[in-house]
């Protein structure tokens, strides 16, 4: 299967430069490509802090074809779990990075000051976020003064192992991504684009709305995120409170909601977020790593959120993607490109793996 995936460039934070990348193999979008190419520019040895780690931003092959494969990937070695690892995100990030030319970004070395990103129509700049940095997720957006962005809060600049980022509203990854922005010291990653997605709702065109919509000051609650939360309180406005704090820190929700149930419940939640972000008072939590699920896998790939998988099977999307593209391919088709890329993920991190036992 051959797709034009060739539009990919590589941002250098230590140089402030911006150079066009060919990825080597033929590869798709998504986590095939991130894949590829962290075997061939990121050393098996490299620690989640160094300077040789990379953000890898890439879209999904089919993601402006129709509704709801509006996904994307951000890939990165985990300072969690030590290893790579990729999260699928949502919202209207991946789609306008794709309406302005990209298939991926790739973010290398580390800056000597705070700076933020532009890609725009003209091309991708950099510009000085020294008075941004310490400031909240939310205080960081109305500066900039963007709709589309990834940006991180004072957890990702203390390099809150689950420091996530956030994005239209919504908060992304729980592997920590954000710790990494923070140590190259990247503040925020802002497309700007003439799309009409600008306008849309964060889970635009998608059938399967995966957020609860609280209706004080329209806080959007992953529906994990609800469910855990309401193991704290069933009092909704300490749920916004909550949940505002840890957006506006950058932290994860789930993650900080299973540490705050493992240690003394005598510790409230805004101390406790006060602890980790500001104290830089580390805790260890569980890392559950999920078993390998097919379908899944191939939702994933093709741009689709997994929570669709709630209500049908992945079928009816590669009908659709083969009447888009004018291709005929089959199911095992698509799981031999999972696959490929999976045993190729497994392989790079069993080398770290064993890197980190010889060190």
């Amino acid at each position: 299967m051959v797709i034009d995936m060739n539009r990919v460039v590589k941002i250098d934070l230590t140089n402030k430069e911006v150079s066009q990348y060919k990825v080597k193999n033929n590869v798709i979008g998504g986590k095939v490509m991130a894949v590829n190419i962290f075997k061939d520019i990121v050393p098996v040895d490299a620690k989640p802090f160094d300077i040789n780690n990379t953000i890898v931003i890439s879209t999904s092959p089919f993601i402006s074809i129709s509704a709801p494969f509006n996904r994307y990937h951000v890939s990165f070695i985990s300072p969690l779990t030590n290893l790579f690892t990729t999260s699928n995100y949502g919202g209207i990030f991946g789609l306008v990075l794709k309406q302005l030319g990209y298939d991926a970004l790739i973010i290398t070395g580390i800056s000597k000051h705070p700076i933020w990103i532009e890609v725009n129509e003209d091309g991708i700049y950099f510009h000085d976020a020294s008075c941004y940095w310490g400031l909240t997720t939310s205080k960081t957006k109305e500066k900039i003064n963007s709709n589309v962005h990834l940006i991180i809060g004072p957890a990702g600049e203390n390099r809150v192992k689950y420091a996530n980022v956030i994005s239209n509203q919504k908060s992304y990854d729980k592997y920590g991504v954000g710790a990494l922005f923070g140590t190259k010291n990247l503040k925020a990653i802002v497309v700007n684009g003439k799309s009409k997605a600008l306008n849309l709702n964060p889970c635009f065109n998608c059938p399967y709305q995966c957020g609860k919509v609280f209706p004080i000051k329209d806080i959007i609650l992953k529906e994990k995120e609800f469910v855990y939360l309401n193991k704290l309180s069933q009092n909704e406005e300490k749920l916004i409170k909550w949940k505002k704090l840890a957006d506006d820190m950058g932290l994860d929700m789930i993650h900080l909601i299973e540490l705050y149930l493992s240690i003394s419940k005598d510790l409230d939640i805004e101390t406790l977020i006060k602890q980790v972000v500001y104290d830089k008072v580390e805790y260890n939590i569980k890392n559950r790593m999920k078993k390998l699920n097919i379908e899944k896998e191939i939702a994933s790939f093709l741009g689709l959120c997994s929570y669709v998988l709630k209500y049908e099977t992945v079928e009816p999307y590669i009908r659709l993607f083969n009447d888009k593209m004018g291709l005929n391919l089959t199911k095992e088709d698509f799981e031999n490109i999972v696959m490929a890329s999976y045993h190729l993920e497994q392989d790079y991190n069993k080398k770290r793996k064993i890197e980190e036992r010889i060190r």
